[in-house]
């Protein structure tokens, strides 16, 4: 039933002289009555059936892609979380080391005020220990004074 007719027919002379080859065409048969019917129904069937194997392709699609999202918002979850706790961590050691700068001013006036109350306790001491010679060399005397009255 397949009737072929030759390019050269179709094509002039010219155009078969430079190098065209000479190619058949097939007309498809032509479908009647039931043939037709059956081939439309075939053809709404496969369609059916293509439409459903897309939905279904689309419907696994948006599942990986939900599951994707979910893992990386949880990931983003975890991320934020770990910057606030480093966050945290942060400004704790910086009120820490503010309270360590103050401490250390502290200290260091602490210090300056016991190096001079050192100083002057020495002061003292040494105030002390001249006036305990003196006393023990005015009683000294008056012992060696009365020892001679007598």
């Amino acid at each position: 039933m397949a009737h072929e007719v030759p390019l050269a027919c179709k094509m002039g002379r010219f155009q078969e002289s430079f190098g065209c080859r000479c190619q058949t065409f097939r007309k498809k048969p032509r479908l009647n009555g039931p043939t037709k019917r059956l081939s439309s129904r075939l053809r709404r069937k496969n369609g059916d059936w293509d439409i459903f194997g897309l939905k279904k392709k689309l419907k696994a699609s948006e599942d990986t892609l939900a599951e994707e999202r979910r893992k990386w918002r949880k990931a983003c979850k975890k991320d934020n979380e770990n910057m606030y706790s480093s966050r945290n961590e942060i400004t704790n050691l910086k009120a820490q080391a503010g309270v360590s700068a103050k401490t250390i001013a502290e200290l260091s006036t602490q210090d300056e005020d016991l190096t001079k109350s050192k100083a002057d306790m020495e002061e003292w001491f040494e105030a002390a220990k001249v006036h305990r010679e003196h006393m023990e060399q005015n009683q000294v005397r008056s012992f060696y004074l009365c020892s001679t009255r007598e």
